[in-house]
């Protein structure tokens, strides 16, 4: 590969994609998890066989508890993977035989070998009869549940009642990558839904027909309520809007629109599609098993590591930096609530959360993992929706968490100090793998008088649109913070200082095309940007001051401008 081959072309520097945070509705993911489940079908007879062998060495050999213990352990193993492949009568014996083997010492009575015996007939025989399929397979259920539309712009579909409502929010979307396609009536939304998954869908009902919020809750339970849903209604009384929570709606405005506030509202309802993915680290000693829920979890939008080899955990969280850790229980070389203390005992890991997955029933073992260091117990066998839930919510707890502590209140970017970190961070690695670098200092033009003129709402309302515009028009990779007040910096890796200057270039223009309104007044808004790049540049407080005398030239010259380091 040639070293010009190292650099992001200018086309790729604009944010047009949402691949990475949407879920892995590929025929690879969901044909890996069909063949799972076709191994687990084809090696499930050689698993009973081994227990009945296990089962038969312990009758003979009663005396011997480690093999007693061994299996205890297979039944419990068996126990938790077969709910999940379709076996649930396995899942059952399964367990049943395993309380009886803790609730006993052996020799066994001869009731309880018989009593054992029988099950033993009876997991060959659910084994035999294959897996049970519900009329929703858990997999394309999934799946049906999480389809999003395939577009680079975020895709809103907009009941189109207000003309002149609809060509003002097309063009305040745009800037923002919103598409906004309109339709008049419900079987016209139906066909557009065949056609495209939309990111959300916002009802004008100015007349708030019951037939028309009547349709809303179809569309909800229609479609499992995956779809955030917004109404706008010219009624502001409390009857209407109850009447759109219980029809389903997620957010209800009133006219005239408060465009800011609107797109705010839109940004939160979809996040959901924009965000990074969830990053979780599976820890089990079964592959199989392991693999089947990376798979679920893929098909959900999460990205998925597998430990097998517990001991090897510390070199993979490192690597992987997960969001969440799915643990096993009992594994071979050391037990999930161990293996949660070595982790706690280390201070960059005290808050991440640690989920047991085990076929363990018994509540004082799960109370104990627990107070190990675990943050939640799931039992085995489990669903892939519960499963994906349950990870999701502790996931997305985490992430908001480490959010408050490294993020500015007002914007959501990055705080100074933490964007400071990044630029030490990205520099280094920039100097490390020999590819450029371009940092940027921005501000916002005449802001004292935003606030001395429209108030600090506003001029707050002024840094919130600006830092939103950043954000849909960058790239995931880009790292935007505010840097204090109304100055930003943005770190563009892999990008040389030319293109930088052209992109940024071009959101000034977008910013300064963007009316914001005060008591009936209309103003716009304009910044001004310094930008300086490695190589050129290989030290960070030579990189920083560059950036800050090229913004202060820009200035200098007349606002309104990006102008480069000399």
């Amino acid at each position: 590969m040639g070293k010009d081959a190292l650099f992001l072309p200018e086309t790729r520097l604009l944010r047009t994609t949402r691949d990475s945070s949407m879920p892995d509705k590929s025929p690879n993911t969901q044909e890996k998890l069909r063949q799972l489940q076709q191994q687990y079908v084809a090696k499930l007879p050689e698993k009973i066989a081994a227990l009945e062998q296990a089962w038969q060495a312990v009758n003979q050999h009663p005396a011997d508890t480690t093999q007693y213990q061994n299996l205890i352990r297979g039944f419990h193993t068996l126990a938790g993977s077969g709910g999940s492949y379709g076996f649930p009568v396995i899942t059952a014996l399964c367990r049943e035989i395993e309380d009886t083997l803790k609730s006993n010492q052996p020799p066994l009575t001869k009731s309880l070998k018989q009593e054992i015996d029988n099950k033993l007939t009876a997991l060959k025989q659910a084994a035999r009869s294959g897996p049970i399929r519900s009329d929703k397979d858990q997999s394309e259920q999934q799946t049906a549940s999480i389809r999003q539309g395939a577009n680079d712009k975020h895709l809103v579909y907009f009941h189109d009642q207000d003309p002149p409502l609809t060509k003002e929010l097309v063009s305040q979307l745009k800037h923002y990558d919103y598409q906004i396609t309109s339709f008049r009536s419900l079987p016209q939304l139906q066909d557009l839904l065949q056609q495209d998954w939309p990111h959300a869908v916002v009802f004008d009902i100015d007349k708030t027909k019951d037939d028309e919020l009547e349709s809303l809750a179809q569309l909800k339970v229609r479609h499992n309520s995956k779809i955030p849903t917004i109404v706008i209604s010219q009624y502001s009384e409390i009857e209407h809007r109850l009447r759109a929570v219980r029809t389903g709606a997620d957010a209800f405005f009133t006219k005239p629109l408060d465009h800011h506030f609107f797109i705010d509202t839109l940004d939160e309802l979809t996040s959901k599609y924009t965000n990074a993915p969830y990053r979780i680290l599976i820890v089990d000693d079964s592959e199989s098993a392991a693999s089947y829920y990376a798979s679920n979890l893929q098909l959900a939008g999460m990205e998925t590591s597998i430990v097998s080899n517990p001991l090897d955990i510390m070199r993979h969280i490192l690597e992987f930096n997960p969001e969440l850790i799915l643990m096993d229980l009992y594994m071979p070389t050391c037990d999930g609530t161990e293996l949660a203390a070595v982790i706690r005992q280390q201070e960059s890991y005290v808050g991440t959360p640690i989920v047991f997955l085990s076929s363990e029933t018994d509540l004082n073992q799960q109370m104990s993992a627990m107070q190990h260091g675990g943050d939640d117990f799931l039992t085995k066998p489990i669903s892939a929706q519960h499963l994906i839930s349950a990870l999701q919510t502790r996931a997305n707890r985490y992430r908001k968490l480490r959010s408050y502590m490294a993020r500015d209140s007002l914007t959501g970017l990055y705080n100074h100090t933490n964007i400071k970190d990044l630029l030490h961070q990205e520099l280094a690695r920039a100097m490390r793998t020999e590819v450029p670098l371009s940092f940027v200092m921005l501000d916002i033009d005449h802001f004292k008088h935003v606030n001395d003129d429209y108030g600090h709402a506003t001029g707050d309302r002024v840094i919130k649109t600006l830092a939103r515009l950043l954000v849909k028009r960058l790239r995931k990779v880009d790292l935007v913070g505010r840097y204090g007040g109304e100055e930003f910096a943005i770190i563009l890796a892999g990008t040389e200082l030319k293109s930088a200057q052209r992109v940024i270039n071009e959101l000034r223009k977008n910013f300064e095309s963007i009316p914001f309104e005060y008591e009936n007044k209309t103003f716009r808004i304009t910044f001004s940007a310094g930008i300086a790049a490695y190589p050129a540049c290989d030290n960070f407080n030579i990189l920083m001051d560059r950036a800050d005398l090229a913004l202060y030239r820009a200035k200098q010259e007349g606002r309104n401008r990006v102008l480069v380091a000399d």
